[in-house]
């Protein structure tokens, strides 16, 4: 149900006037087009604005379809930074 409500969201927030048979469509396009991915569960990687900081590594790896979630931390890694004292 929930991956329903999301798909919904982003159908309208592409083309908000789609009616139901339209809508329908979109799901028979999807559902024969495309594959089925598994969320990642590789706790040492933390999604940052700017690609993938590995907690292992403590280097910053480009973003890849080897690996797929479903949110991200909106800043961008800066491996400059100073933490707070």
């Amino acid at each position: 149900m929930k991956d329903k409500q999301l798909i919904n969201r982003l159908i309208l927030s592409v083309e908000r006037n789609l009616n139901m048979r339209q809508c329908r469509d979109v799901y028979f396009y999807l559902e024969t087009d495309s594959k089925r991915s598994n969320l990642s569960d590789r706790k040492e990687l933390i999604i940052v604005n700017n690609g993938v900081f590995n907690k292992n590594t403590k280097e910053l790896e480009p973003f890849t379809p080897d690996h797929v979630f479903i949110s991200k931390i909106s800043t961008n890694y800066n491996p400059n930074a100073k933490g707070l004292l």
